[in-house]
């Protein structure tokens, strides 16, 4: 967000509108055009040369972008499996080294595409973040760098896709307590890839904002992403999500410690991106 506010005060990319309370609300439009900035700048490009461009041009220089990207990938042949894809982050990670981490995490993207990068690539290499950081394996520091490279492509590749309809709504946060939002990006970008609407809000989101989100909305289904925060705390905050909410909204959930929630009426706990993706196929 720091980055965001420096281009609105500097370089006037977007003017948001403000809530009684001073806080930016921005539009979709707002949104998209943020993603194709941040997507632009992460080829090379600075944001004082992007600042003057209108939207077509733009869209025409992160094309052109993404065309050399594949360009240069297929010079080096087709590139690993995904679990190879998930070693190789692995030890990007343990060495600190966020810029080759992100350039193989693209290349990885570009020459999978979405689906199989979000299945195959991320979502397992946070599970296996996650069992060495239990472990004493891996640092706060390289947790943290792992989930601001991925989790920044992520929400760009998300931000890059069509938005939804007004029928096909799907409110994406991780709830109180959990303050690792990786899962709940994957899901994002899972569900927009899918042809859903995302109002995304983030981690550690309280149950009444949540559920109130989800009735201003519209939305069909809640979808939270449960990590390895306080447990008893999770099943309180999902719960209370369910009960705000109609029974015709889907209530959904996932994620490292989500089999602990399993009992939580009226909620269905999700194995993974397919099965939340065919879950909402089938809505």
């Amino acid at each position: 967000m720091d980055v965001i506010r420096v281009w609105e005060r500097r370089y006037g990319v977007v003017t948001p509108e403000r809530d009684e309370a001073g806080r930016r609300l921005y539009s979709d439009g707002d949104v998209s055009l943020l993603a194709l900035l941040a997507e632009a700048t992460s080829a090379g490009r600075s944001i004082g040369q992007l600042s003057g461009l209108d939207r077509s041009d733009l869209e025409a220089l992160v094309r052109e972008d993404r065309v050399a990207l594949r360009s240069r990938i297929g010079e080096v042949g087709p590139g690993p499996a995904p679990d190879q894809w998930v070693e190789r982050a692995l030890e990007l990670t343990r060495a600190l080294d966020g810029p080759g981490l992100e350039v193989d995490l693209r290349r990885a993207a570009t020459l999978l595409g979405l689906a199989e990068f979000l299945e195959g690539v991320v979502a397992p290499l946070f599970r296996r973040i996650g069992e060495e950081w239990h472990a004493g394996r891996l640092s706060v520091a390289q947790e943290h760098l792992a989930s601001v490279v991925a989790g920044s492509l992520v929400a760009r590749l998300a931000g890059s896709l069509a938005v939804g309809t007004a029928d096909r709504v799907v409110v994406v946060a991780a709830p109180s307590g959990e303050h690792h939002e990786i899962g709940a990006l994957l899901v994002s970008a899972a569900a927009s890839g899918a042809g859903w609407r995302v109002v995304y809000l983030g981690p550690n989101v309280p149950a009444a904002d949540i559920a109130g989100a989800a009735r201003q909305a519209g939305a069909r289904c809640v979808a939270m992403s449960v990590g390895y925060g306080n447990g008893r705390v999770a099943r309180a905050e999902v719960a209370a999500v369910r009960d705000a909410l109609p029974s015709a909204v889907d209530v959904v959930i996932g994620g490292a410690r989500s089999h602990e929630l399993e009992a939580v009426t009226g909620v269905d706990r999700l194995e993974d991106l397919e099965s939340f993706v065919a879950y909402l196929d089938a809505l």
